[in-house]
């Protein structure tokens, strides 16, 4: 026993058709149906036996099988088109009204469609193709079609780039796009053409930098594509005005004061595309300015006068254009103070107090604290910060009795420590 499928009605006692083909493994007394017999008649053989022989026939076939998902196009006929084919098929005649359909080409290439038509692009010339259609609706997807006839592509130039974009840069404009239709061969490269001027660039991706350009004059740009029949249309035209873009502005400008002049230090910007080919430190105050100009990321201004005020600002130079940081409070470089003087000392048990005058000269800058330098038998002094800082009388406690000690005193300010006042030697009780 053998069930058939068969795209026509069968009668009764009747040998195998040419219209029926045999289901695989179906031989028992009973067959299951599945979407695959969609669109066929079911058949199964049936022994006759008479009175000194035996004979095999169909017995009469089922009724059309049918299923709200639609069956298998019909009728695909493939047209040869320049890098292209178009294909062409029968509805199903069994299932739901498809909705859409696909179609699939012998290279994996594919068109979609709502309609029994469709065109398969970017197939190549020299190459045979044959093509098979599914259909779909909301119950699923049919079994293929049976294949097309083979066809074999036309040539032509490329069809024209789309999706042109252009960004404008200094002197220059970056332009990208969407690949162009090959129509049968290989695009081997692309090229972008300025207009007024002509500058070019090419490439075989889908972008390049096209350059010398003129900052502030506005450019059409147009890409062209070319394979070994020539060069195609170009695309639509793109507008673009290069402009001067700026480097990037220094940051984490930081100012230490010195004896009449200013250190400067920054860190370089985020990086933007445009070169750093050096940075200039201005400095202006006191009817004055001073520059220092470097490529590293430190800089001294010198000359400057201790105690004025002064504007900092930092500039990254590009090519054509700048970017400056400017230091929001004013700085006033410093040198250290003049020597203090110890005018007085007094003893006691154990005790030393200095009595301080402070220094004539501050050099831009005021007294911040006061140190002292205390030597003595078994004593190796270091300079200490005095005991109560912004005053002007030191208090040493704690000392051996009855023992002489040599006392220092020194001013500290942001320009640094002054030099050391004469020495006084005390002795203790």
């Amino acid at each position: 026993m053998l069930w058939y499928e068969c795209s026509t009605l069968v009668t009764a006692g009747f040998a195998v058709p040419p219209t029926c083909t045999a289901i695989p493994g179906a031989t028992a007394a009973t067959f299951v149906v599945t979407s695959n017999q969609a669109g066929y008649y079911l058949s199964v053989d049936e022994t006759v036996t008479g009175d000194n022989t035996t004979a095999t026939a169909l017995a009469a076939s089922t009724p059309l099988v049918t299923t709200n998902a639609p069956g298998s196009p019909t009728h695909v006929v493939a047209v040869a088109g320049v890098g292209s084919a178009s294909v062409s098929w029968s509805a199903p005649t069994t299932g739901l009204t498809p909705t859409s359909y696909r179609v699939v080409a012998t290279n994996g290439a594919t068109c979609t469609s709502v309609t029994t038509s469709c065109v398969v692009t970017g197939l190549l010339y020299g190459t045979y193709y044959t093509f098979t259609v599914t259909a779909t609706n909301a119950a699923g997807t049919s079994p293929a079609s049976l294949v097309s006839n083979p066809i074999t592509p036309s040539e032509s130039v490329p069809g024209a780039p789309t999706r042109v974009v252009a960004v404008a840069g200094e002197g220059s404009a970056r332009v990208s796009w969407s690949p162009a239709l090959a129509n049968g061969s290989l695009v081997t490269l692309y090229v972008v053409t300025a207009l007024p001027g002509g500058a070019t660039c090419s490439t075989a991706g889908t972008s390049c930098l096209v350059t010398g350009l003129t900052n502030g004059l506005t450019y059409a740009l147009r890409v062209t594509a070319r394979n070994a029949l020539g060069t195609g249309a170009s695309s639509a035209p793109v507008a673009v005005t290069p402009r001067v873009a700026s480097p990037p502005a220094p940051v984490g400008v930081v100012v230490r004061r010195a004896s009449d002049a200013l250190i400067v230090a920054w860190s370089a910007g985020l990086a933007n595309g445009v070169a750093v080919r050096g940075y200039v430190v201005s400095v202006s105050g006191g009817g004055t300015t001073r520059t220092c100009a470097t490529t590293a990321t430190t800089c001294t201004v010198s000359g400057l006068v201790n105690g004025v005020a002064y504007r900092v600002v930092v500039s990254a130079r590009g090519a054509s254009s700048a970017a400056e940081t400017v230091v929001r409070a004013l700085v006033a470089p410093a040198g250290h103070p003049s020597a203090p003087v110890v005018f007085h000392s007094a003893r006691g048990r154990g005790v030393v107090i200095v009595y301080v005058h402070p220094p004539t000269a501050l050099n831009g800058a005021p007294v911040a604290y006061y140190q002292y330098l205390l030597t003595g038998t078994l004593l190796r002094g270091r300079w200490t910060v005095q005991p109560i800082k912004g005053r002007t009388v030191i208090v040493l406690r704690g000392l051996r009795l009855a023992t002489a000690y040599v006392v220092r005193v020194r001013a500290v300010s942001v320009g640094g420590a002054s030099p050391a006042s004469r020495p006084v030697r005390v002795v203790t009780l």
